[in-house]
């Protein structure tokens, strides 16, 4: 299935109808082979199970930390190993910070913004 969020829909359906957490994946696996993995599916059908009525991703704080990271990193440079343990995050995380929400770029292990100014550009020349 493409959209995660039918696959839940269908999970709590399955639990609706006092269907086994294996059955619906198994019936799951039968309408798509992208589908969720037997544990994930699992997970969702226990959360289902007890009392959970939304199928909508929980929300995230992450913009706060996306914030903190981009004060701490331009006002001092440095690796994403400080970057993981100052806010208490995983390395897979603060990589996507890092390189995805703040368009870092990893020089020499350090990370710096992708675009240089005028002026660092005339002094690497």
């Amino acid at each position: 299935m493409e959209d995660v969020k039918e696959e839940r829909v269908y999970i709590k359906f399955c639990v609706e109808l006092g269907k086994k957490a294996a059955e619906a994946h198994k019936m799951l696996k039968q309408a798509s082979d992208d589908c969720f993995g037997s544990y994930t599916n699992l997970q969702w059908f226990k959360s289902f199970k007890n009392g959970r009525t939304s199928a909508d991703d929980d929300a995230r704080s992450v913009s706060d930390k996306v914030a903190k990271a981009r004060a701490t990193i331009l006002g001092d440079r440095r690796t994403i190993h400080d970057v993981c343990g100052i806010f208490s995050l995983t390395y897979g995380t603060s990589q996507r910070i890092l390189s995805g929400d703040l368009h870092m770029r990893q020089i020499s292990a350090k990370f710096v913004p992708r675009q240089m100014t005028d002026e660092q550009q005339q002094h690497r020349v």
